[in-house]
């Protein structure tokens, strides 16, 4: 199976200055206070998989979201995931592979001392290459995906609880490789989100406000 795994991590800035001609010792690491990934893909036999799509900015809600490619089909959201967090100190991980008739993907989120892994797989027919199974699964709990695939995923609850919502998520997908159409792309798709639904832009408030 061909796998493009995506690490999310902290840059360092290690500042060094002089004074009395003595050097002085490295100043502490800065965090940084965003994390913006744009898409990569992985494909196999016109089976095609997203790895990477994550927004992490501090004092806002956190966004992770995967795409599907299946044959003879357009480009497709399977999850789009909205989040609490600790930025700058959360991270994420993610990972897509395709082989065959077979794909799957991943987030992990790390945050306030605990972690929630959001996976999406697909099977499709051999002969017919449509889709067989589609699976959604939060901490290997499954959801059913024609409930909806939007997820809130409150990270301070121990263990982290998703909530599901059934929206309407855009059809005509933008190029995702740059992280300003990354974001850009998210940040719109969650504003229509939460123009749409009040428990959803009460949930991002909570994060906006955090430190008033």
């Amino acid at each position: 199976m061909r796998y493009f795994s995506l690490v999310l991590t902290t840059c360092v800035a290690l500042l060094a200055g002089c004074a009395d001609e003595q050097s002085k010792p490295p100043a502490s690491p800065s965090p940084t206070r965003s994390l913006v990934m744009s898409e990569g893909t992985s494909s196999g036999d016109g089976l095609s998989i997203s790895n990477g799509n994550v927004v992490v900015k501090e004092n806002e809600p956190g966004i992770a979201f995967a795409t599907v490619t299946t044959p003879g089909q357009p480009r497709r959201i399977v999850y789009f995931v909205v989040f609490n967090h600790d930025r700058p100190h959360s991270g994420i991980t993610t990972e897509g592979g395709s082989t065959g008739a077979t794909a799957d993907t991943f987030h992990t989120i790390t945050t306030y001392g605990k972690a929630s892994t959001v996976r999406y797989e697909v099977v499709l027919k051999k002969e017919t290459e449509s889709i067989e199974a589609e699976t959604i699964s939060i901490d290997d709990k499954v959801f059913d995906s024609t409930q909806g695939r939007v997820f809130l995923i409150d990270m301070k609850q121990n263990p982290p609880s998703a909530t599901q919502f059934n929206f309407d998520l855009p059809a005509d997908l933008p190029e995702l490789t740059a992280t300003d159409a990354t974001e850009q792309f998210a940040q719109d798709t969650l504003n229509a989100i939460r123009t749409a639904d009040e428990a959803v832009d009460a949930f991002c408030r909570t994060i906006e406000t955090a430190d008033d």
